[in-house]
């Protein structure tokens, strides 16, 4: 995000100001810093339509200014969401493959020590010995051998895969490092995600509705974010899992599933705080 937001900020800002400026300390709305309206960087798209002498051009400048400003909005918005001064974002770089299998990089990030303190609810902080292994393992990791396709992975498959490497022993030699990382991975580096999820419950569970169990809104949910991720029903492709999971045991069950008054009070209940809350 730091990288996306710095790219946003250059595209009508003051290259220098960006660039020498602490991130979290950069004014989208200083109006001091910004370039010419009519130098905003907006896309070889834009500057192929321009090249039409035919527009008019008190069009163009208004044009300019409304994408000044929504860039302006959009860079206000992201520095309130994230904090780009949080320790522990500013160091999850070091968990991507490239970095963490680079022997040169452990000139900016010898030891996870600093990172593990920020974590007491990952991984107590009296606990030497497994703080000693996880750095070990750290340290460790860029003198071996691995193949060049772990470069290439996504991070959490990274971790995963790395997680399984074996010494001659059998011995898993990066097991407690790969969970630590994929332990701090899974934080949610903003509320936005939180935000969609908890919209979708009040989109499911209206007044009319808030008798639905939670088993039945975990599905529904669940559905919907499997159906999102295969960008949408037209390109959604069942697993053959799903397939063989389409029986008239699983879809027509003889009992419904069971649940209690508390259960229902309870689901209203976090309904009710659900809509509060928004």
């Amino acid at each position: 995000m730091s990288e996306t937001y710095k790219d946003l900020l250059l595209s009508f800002m003051d290259r220098d100001y960006v660039l020498h400026t602490k991130l979290s300390q950069i004014d989208p709305t200083d109006i001091s810093k910004y370039l010419p309206v009519n130098t905003l960087y907006l896309g070889v798209g834009v500057m192929q339509q321009l090249q039409n002498t035919r527009i008019n051009p008190a069009i163009v400048t208004d044009f300019f200014k409304r994408c000044q400003r929504f860039l302006q909005v959009g860079c206000s918005e992201i520095k309130k969401r994230f904090d780009f001064d949080d320790p522990l974002l500013c160091a999850l770089d070091c968990f991507s493959p490239a970095v963490a299998m680079d022997p040169q990089a452990r000139t900016i990030y010898p030891s996870l020590f600093p990172m593990l303190c920020t974590v007491p609810r990952l991984l107590d902080i009296e606990d030497t010995d497994r703080i000693q292994l996880i750095d070990d393992q750290w340290r460790q990791l860029a003198i071996t051998d691995l193949s060049d396709s772990y470069k290439t992975m996504d991070v959490d498959a990274f971790w995963y895969n790395l997680s399984t490497v074996q010494d001659m022993s059998g011995k898993r030699l990066f097991a407690d490092l790969a969970t630590f990382a994929l332990d701090v991975l899974i934080f949610p580096h903003s509320n936005a995600s939180c935000e969609r999820v908890f919209s979708k419950v009040n989109l499911i569970k209206t007044k009319p509705r808030n008798r639905l169990i939670t088993a039945t809104l975990n599905g529904l949910i669940q559905a919907s974010e499997c159906v999102s991720n295969g960008r949408g029903c037209p390109g959604f492709a069942p697993t053959k899992t799903m397939l063989r999971s389409m029986t008239s045991s699983n879809l027509y069950r003889s009992k419904a599933s069971t649940s209690t008054a508390g259960d229902a009070a309870t689901d209203s209940e976090s309904d009710e705080e659900i809509e509060i809350s928004n």
